[in-house]
């Protein structure tokens, strides 16, 4: 039988990435950026920080690189950071908190300041959990997230005739982007997985009409991968792996 259908819903590059390893694992990926990443400002000024932190991939994208530490939200915000060209670079486990643990433990309120790229809106008030732990941050806006108006003829086609067997949703946003122009095709839902990074992730997705709404056991790749194995049609089970 034919590959399953999986939505992928990230911003083009971050999708693009994913779909060269679902489609290794038996899956055939459609694209569609619920949200598009607009950028806004330039690469922070990080002279006489101490460290810069990133809370997303998105931001560490878009910041020139310099002989500082930066910390970063998870492991493929850390990877971005490293392929901007940013050496000393330390990973969190995926979410706000462990990041400003993180900063707690790696920095010194005394050894100047911080700066905190992120996004024109966070969920999160990293800034304010490090000001309240003594650090100095300067907050920089590099990019703002454009919610997509609009499905693509194609994708509008699969989903509403029941041919999306999974769709991957990495963030509140997206997930509410998503519930905002679903109504055309919820008699096709039926018959797709809802895959969420989280429970936030998952609340705008419960009254869609989802055949089952799997979330992540931990908010990185990782889980999420795994969550997308879990929600493989059992029919569609790669020859020679476990059902």
């Amino acid at each position: 039988m034919s590959a399953p259908r999986i939505l992928l819903t990230r911003p083009r590059a971050d999708s693009a990435a994913m779909a060269q390893d679902l489609a290794a694992q038996g899956w055939r990926p459609l694209i569609w950026p619920l949200i598009e990443i607009e950028t806004i400002a330039p690469s922070p000024d990080l002279r006489g920080a101490q460290a810069v932190i990133f809370s997303s991939a998105n931001a560490a994208r878009r910041a020139a690189p310099a002989a500082i530490t930066a910390l970063c939200v998870g492991a493929a915000t850390a990877r971005a950071a490293r392929d901007a060209g940013f050496a000393d670079v330390r990973a969190a486990d995926g979410d706000a908190a462990a990041l400003v643990r993180l900063a707690c433990d790696a920095l010194s309120p005394g050894r100047g300041p911080v700066v905190f790229a992120r996004g024109e809106t966070v969920a999160a008030d990293i800034a304010g959990a490090l000001r309240a732990a003594g650090f100095t941050v300067r907050e920089a806006a590099l990019y703002a997230a454009r919610p997509a108006t609009d499905a693509p003829p194609e994708i509008a086609a699969a989903l509403g005739g029941g041919g999306v067997a999974a769709a991957a949703f990495y963030s509140p946003r997206t997930a509410q982007a998503f519930a905002r122009l679903a109504a055309p095709w919820r008699a096709g839902l039926g018959a797709c997985a809802a895959v969420a990074i989280s429970a936030n992730a998952a609340a705008p997705l419960a009254a869609l009409g989802f055949g089952r709404i799997l979330t992540a056991d931990s908010p990185d790749a990782g889980a999420m991968l795994r969550a997308i194995a879990a929600a493989r049609p059992p029919s569609a089970t790669p020859s020679g792996a476990p059902p």
